[in-house]
Parts: structure tokens; C-alpha cells; sequence
């Protein structure tokens, strides 16, 4: 997008020109359209984080009563066994209601300095098992640790590698790149003035829709036939909470790239 302004150019009052400025205002938009992102998501963040809250309680009472009556009922009893199904259901909910403050709250990070690079690495071998599917790893020696949870950033990178390999069903390449920034104020990511860690995992799979692009790290949403929609719900909270941002380009067709700002341990 630009704006163009003209005037014209009159002499002996007759016009015998015009004049005026092209201006490139894509850097704008972008900045507006992800502080608009960012805004939708940190209400959302607020609506569930407020529902988690209550529904969490809710679970709480349930599983003690659950608990106090197996423990007056006899374990040969068939009463014991729907109380140990429903004990079960209502744990799996519970773990829901966490990964949706997970979203919203985030879990306070253990952080430690840390090399982004092993954990990638670390990660790839453990998710990757599909021998249809490569993975290229471009990352400088001079990469810079960042100062994170071990545990949650591996997190981040097993569910966008996992979606990675599972939007290319036919097989293809996952490319993760690592590099030094630094970002200057007003940046389009509204992050602080610093220095930062930039990884980007990039897939050549079915890629995804403008429509379902600007829902991508919503709670519950998802284009998959199997699964609960919090992978990227979750990868956005822990990423929030590290003090980084996320985001994601796609074109139908092509493919995905995903890409992350961590502070940097120099930060």
C-alpha cells in the first residue's frame, strides 16, 4: 500500500506539471495489523483466563469428592470403577484448563541461560520419525544463548515441528534458521528495544488461509481433523511470557514459516 499526493505545477496560469510524493506505508499496516493482532489476543487472553480460573475450582471440588468416596467404597465394588473413569475424565479436563492458563497466564518460566540451538536439535530428534521427512538446521556458531525454561521452549518448538511435519503428509523439508538481531524502538512487534534471538521454522506443506491465518494462536481453533487447537494457544503463551513474540506467514500451496523472538542473554 502507498499514499500519493500531486499538485500541479501552474506558471502564466496555465498548469504545465504536477508535483508530489509516492510514500511506501507497508511497514505501517504491518504495525498496525499485528498490535491489532496482539490486542485480540491479549482480550481473549483475559476472557480465558477468567473461565480457566473458575472452571479449575469447579474441578477441584469434583475430584475430592471423587477421591473421598473411593476411599468408603469397596475396591471390588463396581461403584469403584466409574468413580476411577470419572477420576480419570475430570483430570484430562483439568490438564485442559491448564494448557488454557498456559495461553493466558503462561506458567512462570524457570529460566536459565541456555543454547536455543541444543534444544532444536534435541527436539527434532525427538519428534522427527517420519523417514519422508528432512530437516534442514542452518544456525551460526556465533548464535547468542537466550535466557529461557528449557522445558517450555522445547515445548514451543515440539508443537511447530510436529505441525510442521504433519502439513506435509507426502513427505518434504522442515528448514530451521537461527540468527542475531537487534531491534530498534517501535518495533512492528512492539517488543522493547534490544537484543534478541531470531529462529524461524519454515515447511513446505499445504500452508494456510488468510481467514484462518488471523485465528492461528486462538485457544480451541484448529484446521486438523485430530486435535484440540492449544498447541499454538500454548506456544503463544509461553513465548509471551519469555518476553519474545511469535508469528507466522503462509502462503496455500507453498508453505508455513513460523518465526520467534527470544531475548538473548546479553539483553
Amino acid at each position: 500500500p502507498v499514499i500519493i499526493e500531486s499538485s500541479a505545477v501552474i506558471k502564466d496560469g496555465k498548469v504545465t506539471g504536477l508535483r508530489g510524493f509516492i510514500m511506501d506505508i507497508s511497514d505501517r499496516k504491518q504495525l498496525e495489523y499485528e498490535r491489532q493482532r496482539i490486542s485480540k489476543l491479549d482480550s481473549l487472553s483475559l476472557l480465558t483466563a477468567g473461565i480457566a480460573h473458575d472452571f479449575n475450582n469447579i474441578l477441584t471440588v469434583i475430584i475430592g469428592n471423587i477421591s473421598l468416596a473411593s476411599m468408603i467404597i469397596d475396591g471390588e465394588d463396581k461403584a469403584y470403577k466409574y468413580l476411577q473413569k470419572a477420576s480419570n475424565a475430570v483430570n484430562m479436563a483439568k490438564d485442559l484448563t491448564e494448557k488454557l492458563l498456559m495461553f493466558s497466564k503462561g506458567i512462570e518460566p524457570n529460566k536459565k541461560i541456555i543454547s536455543a540451538e541444543k534444544i532444536i536439535r534435541e527436539t527434532v530428534d525427538l519428534c522427527l520419525y517420519n523417514k519422508t521427512t528432512k530437516c534442514i538446521i542452518d544456525i551460526p556458531e556465533d548464535l547468542v544463548n537466550i535466557d529461557a525454561d528449557s522445558v517450555q521452549i522445547g515445548q514451543v518448538f515440539q508443537n511447530l515441528i510436529i505441525n510442521a511435519e504433519q502439513a506435509m503428509p507426502k513427505g518434504g523439508t522442515i528448514k530451521i534458521t537461527g540468527k542475531n538481531i537487534d531491534l530498534s524502538e517501535n518495533n512492528i512487534y512492539n517488543l522493547p528495544k534490544g537484543k534478541y534471538v531470531e529462529i524461524t521454522v519454515s515447511d513446505e506443506g499445504i500452508g494456510i488461509s488468510k481467514e484462518n491465518l488471523q485465528r492461528i494462536f486462538e485457544p480451541y481453533f484448529t484446521t486438523k481433523d485430530k486435535g484440540n487447537g492449544l498447541g499454538l494457544a500454548t506456544a503463544y503463551g509461553i513465548i509471551k511470557k519469555h518476553g519474545g513474540f511469535i508469528n507466522v506467514t503462509s502462503v496455500v500451496g507453498v508453505g508455513t514459516t513460523f518465526v520467534i523472538y527470544l531475548p538473548s542473554s546479553m539483553s
